[in-house]
């Protein structure tokens, strides 16, 4: 059988290449701590380098459409693979600083690409079951970064060296690389979705789009970075504002698998999306007005919450492109302006708490960017039934 003809073998090296987009960036925040007292570096150095995963995921998603027109997806993905695997790899050398910043914004140019390329991807190789395909892609994100955001620091004590900890995280990265190298081979751009590739600046749906999946990125960014200083400056020891932290996203996970679920059987996204917000607004209110009494609650309801939007914001690329080049559009542009919005988000907290004195006024306006959302759901109803297209 046709390496592009089985289903089974490209749903592996999709869900492979997955799990990457989450290991390689996740696996380094855990020793940032380790990373600044070995290499002496500032503060700020630091933060800079926490800002540049980020960074490359609002640049690169749009530049990696004009590729994808010549080549086709696929390849343009395969070469983003390999770029996210030499980052890995390189992080065994980063007890140098050059080679810590040089891996790290490889890894934010490679996962960027890929995850802006697996949908179109995905919805050329899928078709009607692409929905459900990028919700176990949401999944399994979810999962990777929960796992190395966990096992890295076990890890660097197992092995007694933070940079091979790091550099593990290249084996299943070098495993996605041979997964892409056949399907990269057989795979080519249609002639005439060439000139389709783009993105659509002007389309009122795609920002619909790019609003759900900017106050995806925002809420979780915003209220991750910020819950642990809510709660140490209450007295809470660092240790119970990490377990609160850790609490809202492992919540996020049996939404998330729910959702990739039901991704087929409810095609109208709406009612899940508008679920999930409320669900963030419920508990940005909790940690607002009533912080301490339902702390737990209030984690768990929004982190569920996020679960929901998350995995959602990934599938209405596919629901509302009409091919692989639209869809590619879509993605990318969702991708860019979601996670330049969701790198100011923390910064908006910061920016708020110092001029007010209190959480109340960020945490009000994280319920504020959930209603912009509410409102750019409602244009969204499916265009058609799912596996028309």
């Amino acid at each position: 059988m046709p390496v592009l003809t089985s289903r089974a073998y490209l749903l592996a090296a999709v869900l492979l290449a997955a799990f990457n987009l989450r290991t390689v960036l996740g696996s380094l925040p855990p020793l940032l701590e380790t990373v600044r007292a070995e290499l002496a570096l500032g503060f700020s150095a630091i933060g800079i380098l926490g800002a540049i995963p980020i960074a490359c995921m609002a640049v690169f998603p749009p530049l990696a459409v004009r590729p994808a027109a010549r080549f086709g997806p696929e390849r343009v993905l395969f070469a983003a693979v390999i770029v996210t695997a030499i980052a890995a790899l390189l992080r065994w050398g980063s007890d140098h600083a050059v080679l810590l910043y040089g891996s790290t914004i490889a890894a934010g140019v490679g996962v960027a690409v890929t995850h802006a390329m697996l949908a179109p991807t995905v919805k050329r190789a899928f078709a009607a079951d692409a929905a459900g395909i990028m919700g176990l892609v949401a999944t399994m994100m979810t999962v990777s970064a929960g796992v190395a955001a966990g096992g890295t620091a076990y890890l660097a004590d197992a092995f007694g060296s933070w940079t091979l900890a790091l550099a593990v995280w290249a084996i299943p990265a070098l495993a996605g690389v041979g997964l892409w190298v056949p399907i990269a081979r057989a795979a080519a751009p249609v002639a005439l979705e060439r000139r389709a590739y783009r993105i659509p600046w002007r389309s009122g749906v795609a920002w619909r789009i790019t609003t759900v999946a900017a106050a995806a990125g925002t809420l979780f960014w915003s209220i991750f970075t910020w819950m642990p200083p809510i709660y140490q400056d209450a007295g809470w020891s660092k240790t119970a504002a990490g377990l609160i932290t850790a609490a809202m996203v492992i919540a996020q996970a049996p939404t998330t698998i729910a959702v990739a679920a039901l991704a087929k059987r409810i095609p109208d996204r709406r009612w899940l999306i508008a679920a999930g917000l409320a669900m963030c607004v419920i508990g940005a209110a909790g940690f607002a007005f009533a912080p301490y009494d339902g702390a737990w609650v209030w984690a768990i309801v929004t982190g569920a919450g996020i679960g929901f939007i998350f995995p959602l914001a990934q599938m209405l690329p596919i629901d509302f492109g009409r091919d692989p080049p639209e869809t590619a559009g879509l993605a990318a542009m969702a991708l860019s302006v979601g996670y330049a919005c969701a790198a100011f988000g923390p910064l908006a907290i910061g920016w708020l708490r110092e001029i007010t004195g209190s959480y109340v006024a960020p945490l009000v306006l994280m319920m504020a960017i959930a209603g912009a959302a509410f409102y750019a759901i409602g244009g969204l109803k499916p265009r058609t039934p799912p596996g028309s297209r």
